[in-house]
């Protein structure tokens, strides 16, 4: 995931309203402004990195069953791919019950007003895939998409690519040599110097070269090099610091903070990561039987924070607990994610179905945050039809599934794609976040783009971001304080 600041929504609105009315060629002044969202589809393909010379540009990298080096490229959809109710939308209230008639793209984007949504509704997409048998739905509250950081955005779909691929805004590969730097803090082992794309162990405080990621401007990412001293964080330097040729490190100086564990759910290690501009680094392990760490007196122009996973799930939900490391002029950091919710009251039974209001079983009071509902049906009356839906809102312990669109398929289809949760797979995702998160909308979505069609935790047809915007969306995700629980 990454992150926006989310500012009040009259003060986006603000600057970036469109006027109702105005038409293509036509003043139409007054009218009631609208907030308008313009979505855009475009169809994987995977290809091997050697064979990438029309610089497409890369959205993640894999390794195929041969173990070769590929990428994964988009290229946008075609008329032909979204016309004839491949691709729809529609508007909800918030009983779930579809308000008004089908929109269909024009001119190869899918566009809606956020003021077209009932309040409390929500607006559903649906792409169907070239069987129209098969079909995916995306729904989102009003109020999730009132933060705006998903008014202009591509999405994916289970379509053969036939156009040109998008094309640039990749990561450089450079090297930088101006890794010199000077000790502070005498003992110690090896200087381990880290890039993205690279480490070394070194016996020397220095090193000749070192092969490191370059963001598309050509701007090389800063590195860090780390000596450890008896298990303990001895002494560090970032690159980006200053221009100091060469640049001293920065000792711990005696300090230890306290880390304080706890026993709410199992884990085994602390990982300790920091982050200079857009690139992360993972600078100690700290495991769960050691209560300190070693600390500089304060940062100076990185971030610090921990991350923790459970080991084992608890009530069959899986644990991702980050904070951030250095909070008003202190390092000690407690692990209890009780400040987020209680993981005492974590649901057990299965969700419950009523009509269109789904039971999560949640007991949520004033926490904040997202969540992402998801879950696939089958029907096997003349033929496979196969549906797969996701749901995004902010914290409900009942979410409402909108009446979706089943094109002309018979009422037996249509009743067996109802969703039944004893028998059906359904996978959650809760993020629990604080008042201060700058984690938006579109940041959230990041952590499930990129899916294959069998997959349920992550979404064939959800965004498209490339690699470049995915990497800095999850630095920015790192430094910031949240709770994500997933079943």
């Amino acid at each position: 995931m990454k992150k926006t600041q989310i500012l009040p929504l009259a003060a986006m609105i603000s600057g970036l309203l469109v006027g109702c009315g105005g038409g293509s060629g036509g003043g139409g002044g007054g009218g009631t402004p609208s907030t308008k969202f313009e979505f855009s589809f475009s169809a994987p393909n995977t290809i091997l990195e050697s064979s990438n010379t029309s610089n497409c540009t890369v959205y993640e990298r894999r390794d195929n069953s041969s173990q070769q080096a590929t990428v994964l490229t988009y290229q946008p959809a075609i008329e032909s791919q979204l016309n004839n109710e491949n691709v729809v939308a529609y508007y909800s209230d918030a009983a779930g019950s579809m308000v008004g008639d089908l929109i269909v793209p024009s001119n190869l984007k899918l566009s809606f007003t956020l003021e077209g949504i009932p309040d409390g509704g929500f607006v559903t997409f649906q792409i169907r895939e070239a069987n129209n048998t098969h079909f995916t739905a995306n729904t989102f509250s009003k109020e999730y998409l009132e933060d705006l950081t998903l008014r202009t955005t591509t999405f994916g779909m289970n379509r053969e690519a036939v156009s040109s691929c998008d094309k640039g805004d990749n990561f450089g590969k450079t090297t930088r040599n101006d890794l010199s730097y000077l000790a502070v803090a005498s003992g110690g082992g090896d200087y381990n110097f880290q890039s993205q794309l690279k480490e070394e162990s070194v016996p020397t405080y220095s090193i000749d070269k070192l092969d490191v990621r370059a963001l598309p401007n050509g701007t090389p990412e800063s590195t860090i090099v780390t000596q450890f001293k008896d298990g303990y964080l001895h002494q560090y330097g970032v690159r980006a610091w200053s221009n100091a040729d060469p640049l001293l490190l920065v000792d711990m100086a005696g300090n230890k903070a306290q880390l304080t564990h706890t026993n709410d759910f199992d884990y085994s290690n602390v990982e300790i990561k920091v982050s200079q501009g857009d690139f992360s680094y993972g600078i100690a392990t700290i495991p769960s039987t050691q209560g300190d760490f070693t600390s500089p007196d304060e940062p100076n122009t990185e971030h610090w924070s921990l991350n923790v996973e459970s080991d084992t799930p608890l009530n069959g939900w899986n644990i991702d607990l980050n904070k951030k490391l250095y909070v008003e002029g202190s390092w000690d950091v407690d692990i209890a994610p009780d400040s987020f919710y209680d993981l005492s009251s974590l649901p057990t039974d299965s969700p419950n179905l009523a009509g269109n209001n789904l039971d999560l079983d949640f007991s949520f009071t004033d926490e904040v945050g997202k969540m992402r509902v998801a879950y696939t049906t089958e029907s096997l009356s003349g033929g496979l039809h196969k549906l797969t839906h996701k749901v995004f809102t902010h914290l409900e312990d009942t979410i409402v599934l909108p009446e979706l669109h089943y094109y002309d398929y018979s009422d037996t289809v249509k009743a067996e794609l109802k969703l039944d949760p004893t028998s059906d797979p359904i996978h959650q995702t809760v993020l629990v976040e604080t008042a201060e998160s700058e984690i938006t909308g579109y940041d959230f979505m990041t952590a499930f783009a990129h899916g294959n069609v069998t997959d349920l935790d992550e979404d064939l047809d959800g965004l498209v971001v490339n690699e470049v915007t995915l990497n800095k969306t999850g630095v920015k995700v790192q430094n910031q304080d949240y709770l994500m629980l997933t079943k």
